[in-house]
């Protein structure tokens, strides 16, 4: 599938994308819009969003390269791109050492308390729970 076209089968993608729709809840009236092209295509990824960072973690079957393990947009960026004063593009995420190759994940954003400000990632099956620190771009073990 080429990064222009979308493959529809009863209002599902079907197959990878780097497709990503998103909303602005402080600018309503846009709606849905299409934001800017993944690093490689993913389909069923696990998606958290924290400080403004949009973060893809996963998505089963990455066949077209690079093959990213996780990726993240700074979407404060697309603002600035559509004002001709920056450049919105996705970045690679450093993998966490923990949690090893695409097995599946559980991801989820921590605003407040003690993980305020942190993704917490964990696979669906047997294995660590870690945790992203989304400022300083940084990976903790939490454990088995």
């Amino acid at each position: 599938m080429k990064d222009d076209e979308l493959d529809y089968n009863h209002g599902c993608l079907t197959g990878p994308s780097k497709v990503i729709y998103y909303y602005n809840a402080t600018r309503p009236e846009d709606g849905w819009r299409i934001g800017p092209r993944t690093i490689c295509g993913r389909e069923s990824a696990q998606v958290a969003a924290l400080h403004g960072k949009l973060c893809v973690f996963g998505g089963g079957r990455r066949v077209e390269p690079p093959d990213v393990w996780a990726e993240f947009l700074d979407t404060t960026l697309i603002d600035l791109e559509e004002e001709g004063k920056g450049k919105a593009d996705w970045s690679p995420l450093q993998e966490c050492p923990a949690l090893g190759s695409d097995r599946g994940y559980f991801v989820a954003a921590c605003a407040e308390g003690i993980y305020s400000g942190h993704i917490l990632v964990a696979t669906k099956y047997p294995g660590p729970i870690c945790l992203y620190d989304v400022t300083r771009e940084v990976w903790k073990n939490l454990g088995d």
